[in-house]
């Protein structure tokens, strides 16, 4: 390589630089064909990282929702129950979810291209707000028919809009991996439901439920 072609290459920019030594004690300075990340790319991916995450809080909610009739129905079928089940409302409790998830599905997709993925995701929390809350402040199994319909509707909304913003705000590197944090948040949704339901009752962990969406509709105001 003559000195010519060397000083090409270094003035080509923005490629990151490595010094080296050859046999003859000459130093020269080349790009890093590498591409090692510099410090503002990596500031970018970390950005990135955040993004996703906040996005994909409210697919924690997927999984409460799912692990939730594992901890409420024993509890409403136990002896001091306050609100007492048969096994017929036994069933309406835990299979009521399936009926607003997929009208949530439906309406995702329309709310993603008129308002947007960001908006499309702070709506999504809304009902699942409201549905916590209204189960933790039940007196009947009307009200957790209710909290059940509305926390199911939200949880179909949220899938959709939370892999579509990751995809969009990600770099292909990326992409893969943080794309598979919708899963990830479902699992870690269950895990959570039941390892809390065996210490609390089953409003209490209504409440702490309902503070999951608040918290991914606080964080998500600030997210690109």
């Amino acid at each position: 390589m003559t000195g010519k072609e060397t000083s090409a290459l270094v003035d080509k920019g923005a490629l990151p630089k490595i010094v080296a030594t050859n046999e003859k004690g000459v130093t020269m300075t080349l790009p890093n064909v590498e591409g090692q990340p510099s410090k503002s790319e990596r500031g970018k991916a970390l950005r990135q990282v955040i993004a996703a995450f906040v996005a994909n809080i409210g697919t924690i909610n997927t999984g409460l929702i799912f692990g939730f009739s594992a901890v409420v129905i024993p509890q409403l079928q136990a002896a001091d129950t306050l609100i007492p089940v048969d096994e017929s409302q036994s069933s309406w409790v835990a299979s009521l979810s399936a009926i607003g998830t997929p009208i949530g599905c439906l309406i995702s997709g329309y709310m993603m291209d008129t308002i947007g993925r960001k908006k499309a995701l702070l709506l999504t929390e809304i009902p699942l707000i409201i549905g916590w809350i209204v189960i933790a402040c039940a007196t009947n199994v009307d009200m957790i028919y209710a909290g059940r319909v509305l926390t199911g509707f939200g949880s179909g909304m949220v899938g959709a809009p939370a892999r579509v913003y990751t995809s969009e705000v990600t770099q292909p590197h990326l992409r893969g991996m943080l794309c598979a944090l919708a899963s990830t948040g479902i699992s870690l949704g269950v895990l959570l439901q039941y390892t809390l339901g065996a210490f609390t009752s089953w409003k209490t962990l209504s409440a702490i439920s309902a503070s999951v969406p608040v918290v991914a509709f606080v964080l998500m105001l600030f997210m690109p």
